[in-house]
């Protein structure tokens, strides 16, 4: 296996390249076209190879390599590339081939777009021998053009509020980037998921199968300003970790209303658990319900934002800091989380 850092140079015959900064793997391996008695579904080929590799049958992929590829690129090395890529975006959604390009040397060459769940959209170009053996492969993210401005990127949040939740936190999918799922969706583009990790990083005790077996389930949500509740959702089920539900993406969840036309959203609660009803007047630190795994969500977690509407459908998130916080251990006037930020309730004074 050869790692080298040149993009634009091309690879020798048998390289495996990989760059750090983009997923890119090229496979290839070239050998004298074998024939065959009945042509082989090139295009079939192609697309049945993306989608094992995305779905982590890699084996099924690795018997379609040629011998040159095989030896020069063993399974092992193709699970390492695609494991790290599937933990942050799978499952693919859709896989579909898009061009095909016949070389001048005999091979057929497939560009075949691949749409994850989360995350980049990879391309994959897989070159085909005429008797459908794999004699090359190469996957790299599609470009994402740069995010368009939102009327409420500079927005200064009039509500001082605090963390919705006590002890220490951890903010994941808040890049403001095309590659946080939240970013690309107006009516979530400043949400922030909250969860616990313990000091070896994972958010679960011991192996994950189970929303008790995580940090943060039956945890209790807070109200994070004064205000009114608008809007209760209870009564949908909880998910088995790793499965979401999108057809009601906030789950059990509750909005509130902090005056100035802002609304905080408390989303994926435990079903039941909810304590407030519509109308209600709570304070900052009232309980509001316990973290669950309802809605859009593949583990326990609390979904929380900001918005100009109380209803997430109607509704534009908005920037949201938080006074009375630590962030990253670091006292602050006011605390704008980030991906990886580790946010801590300041004890009231």
């Amino acid at each position: 296996m050869i790692v080298e850092g040149r993009p634009h140079r091309r690879p020798r015959r048998g390289a495996l390249v990989m760059h750090h900064t983009r997923l890119s793997l090229l496979l290839a391996a070239l050998a004298a076209p074998a024939v065959a008695d009945e042509p082989p579904d090139l295009e079939t080929i192609a697309r049945d190879t993306v989608r094992d590799l995305a779905d982590g049958r890699y084996d099924a992929a690795f018997q379609r390599f040629d011998s040159r590829m095989r030896a020069a690129v063993p399974l092992a090395a193709v699970a390492a590339v695609m494991d790290p890529v599937r933990k942050e975006r799978a499952p693919a959604r859709s896989v579909i081939v898009r061009l095909r390009h016949d070389n001048a040397e005999g091979t057929v060459a497939f560009t075949v777009k691949c749409n994850w769940q989360r995350g980049a959209v990879s391309n994959a170009v897989v070159t085909l021998l005429p008797d459908g053996r794999i004699a090359g492969l190469a996957i790299t993210d599609e470009q994402a053009p740069p995010p368009a401005l939102d009327r409420f990127d500079h927005y200064q949040p009039k509500a001082k509020l605090r963390p919705p939740f006590r002890g220490t936190w951890t903010a994941v999918n808040a890049e403001r980037s095309p590659k946080n799922p939240h970013f690309s969706s107006p009516n979530q583009r400043f949400a922030v998921d909250w969860l616990i990790r313990g000091a070896d990083g994972r958010s679960f005790r011991t192996d994950g199968r189970t929303n008790a077996d995580y940090l943060a389930y039956g945890e209790e949500a807070l109200a994070p300003a004064a205000g009114t509740v608008a809007l209760v959702i209870d009564g949908v089920p909880e998910n088995t970790p790793g499965q979401r539900d999108p057809y009601y993406a906030p789950g059990n969840s509750v909005s509130i209303d902090l005056g100035g036309g802002e609304f905080a959203l408390l989303a994926h609660l435990q079903p039941g658990s909810i304590r407030v009803k519509t109308g209600r007047r709570v304070a900052a630190g009232d309980v509001i319900g316990l973290v669950g795994n309802s809605g859009n969500s593949s583990e326990p977690h609390l979904h929380f934002q900001l918005s100009d509407h109380a209803r997430l459908v109607e509704a534009a998130a908005l920037p949201c800091t938080f006074v009375g916080a630590l962030l990253d251990g670091r006292k602050v006037d006011r605390a704008t989380p980030v991906e990886g930020s580790r946010m801590t309730a300041a004890a009231p004074k």
